[in-house]
């Protein structure tokens, strides 16, 4: 990345934090960086670790406490995959629906997507009487390959997640526990 670009993305970060009436620190600037140069999913500790690189005194608690804002103001989507770990990917505006596939073997993420949630979210909450909010797809899978004797960490799975750690293999999350 260019230094333009860097200090391009730090000013998005910048005019992000002020629109969303949040103090714009060195190291909230650093955050919110990084989360828009990010693709694919990644958890808390992930980005901490990834803004402590260049940030060192960047404290567990402003990641923490900064997420659920990012979230609210729209420029993350959270996801929960029935481990109790919440992960996190950029939101971007316009972006078609996906569906989430959790693959429990290896936690892996892939998104597809599914054109046809914006008509039947709509379709659904329109009968109610009400109107669509959000909504989303997730869908749990066992690895077939794995299922088959062998390892899952081989396994072609087009992911959109950070690496695993015990590997250098794209699209993988880490586990917890």
């Amino acid at each position: 990345m260019s230094l333009t670009s860097v200090s391009e993305v730090e000013c998005r970060a910048r005019r992000h934090l002020s629109e969303q009436n949040i103090m714009a620190t060195p190291t909230r600037v650093a955050v919110v960086a990084t989360v828009m140069r990010t693709d694919g999913w990644f958890d808390a500790e992930e980005l901490l670790n990834r803004v402590r690189e260049e940030h060192t005194r960047l404290s567990r608690a402003t990641v923490y406490r900064l997420l659920p804002r990012l979230c609210n103001s729209g420029l993350l989507h959270m996801s929960e995959f029935g481990d109790g770990r919440h992960r996190y990917r950029r939101a971007d505006p316009g972006e078609n629906p996906s569906a989430e596939i959790y693959i429990i073997d290896c936690g892996r993420i892939i998104e597809r997507e599914a054109p046809f949630l914006t008509w039947y979210g709509r379709t659904l909450v329109g009968r109610a009487g009400l109107e669509l909010e959000s909504q989303r797809l997730q869908v749990h899978a066992r690895c077939s390959h794995k299922r088959q004797g062998g390892s899952c960490e081989l396994c072609p799975h087009e992911a959109t997640a950070l690496p695993h750690p015990h590997t250098s293999r794209v699209g993988a999350v880490r586990r917890s526990g």
